[in-house]
């Protein structure tokens, strides 16, 4: 046997000892330890929800500028900066004293023109009497009845009067025509208001519940009638900076195409209790517009 036919078997003998041993079992143990575990599901089917992702504005559910239905002095502000009111709540007191006053005359003449109305009622009824017996004649029983029907008028001119002046003093005390957040007050306590000022003394927002209104491109008209054909449709609302989102319901869509950037307006109504959404914000929307069934 030749040198060279010993050398190669002695070769094979020791790589084999030097991978069972050394370096190349370690690499295979390295590599199984950095492998991926891959697990296998079963597929199952799922329908798919569709959706319309939009930005929307919230807007005020109602919003009211309180403004002064007469010329009047401020004479005590009852509520103030960015309080929650009631409607009914009183909010401003106007200066009442004059039209007060005009009441009490209206009263006293209306007592006055009364009084007088029984007694012209009286002179008819006598004069009616007497003509039945020529006593008197039909120019007299004219005459006192065109009184009677006279003083009546007068009595249902004073009531008017007496009636228009309690509208009038009902004005003196503005209260809150709608509940909701007062904003800044504009007028305070000893200013003089006029009726027709363009400023209002305060405004209202109505914030519970509240809306917010979207645009959706003209391509998904027809999914979202459709839809909304078929029952109430959910809509979610969430603000950039925040995790937490508002549930409501799409309540509208607007009657025409903008020809501008083809689009229509939509909005939805949020009950907002917890007053999350503010008006004048930017929120995400999510439309859902139903599921796609998967078979």
């Amino acid at each position: 046997m030749t040198l060279k036919k010993l050398a190669i078997p002695g070769l094979l003998i020791a790589a084999a000892l030097w991978w069972f041993f050394g370096g190349g079992a370690a690499n295979d143990n390295a590599a199984r330890s950095n492998a991926v575990q891959v697990s296998v599901a079963k597929a199952v089917s799922r329908d798919i929800p569709k959706q319309l992702a939009l930005v929307g504005t919230v807007v005020a559910y109602e919003t009211v500028a309180v403004k002064p239905r007469m010329d009047s002095q401020v004479t005590a502000v009852a509520f103030r900066d960015g309080d929650k009111v009631q409607e009914g709540q009183l909010l401003f007191e106007l200066d009442d004293r004059a039209i007060k006053a005009q009441i009490q005359e209206l009263e006293a003449n209306l007592a006055k023109d009364k009084a007088q109305l029984v007694n012209s009622k009286l002179q008819y009824e006598r004069a009616l009497k007497l003509a039945k017996s020529n006593t008197v004649s039909q120019a007299r029983v004219d005459e006192t009845r065109a009184a009677y029907l006279a003083q009546a008028a007068q009595v249902g001119a004073t009531q008017a009067s007496l009636d228009n002046n309690n509208v009038l003093l009902s004005y003196t005390r503005i209260a809150a025509p709608i509940s909701g957040r007062a904003g800044t007050i504009n007028v305070t306590r000893g200013n003089n208001v006029m009726e027709g000022n363009a400023q209002p003394l305060v405004t209202i927002n109505q914030v519970m519940p509240i809306r917010v209104q979207f645009a959706i491109p003209q391509r998904h008209y027809d999914p979202v009638k459709t839809a909304m054909a078929q029952g109430s449709l959910p809509v979610v609302a969430k603000r950039g900076e925040s995790d937490a989102v508002s549930s409501g319901t799409l309540e509208y869509l607007d009657n025409a195409i903008d020809t501008g950037n083809g689009t229509f307006a939509a909005r939805a109504v949020f009950s907002n209790e917890d007053e999350m959404l503010w008006p004048g914000m930017f929120v995400n929307v999510i439309l859902e517009l139903g599921t796609e069934k998967m078979r």
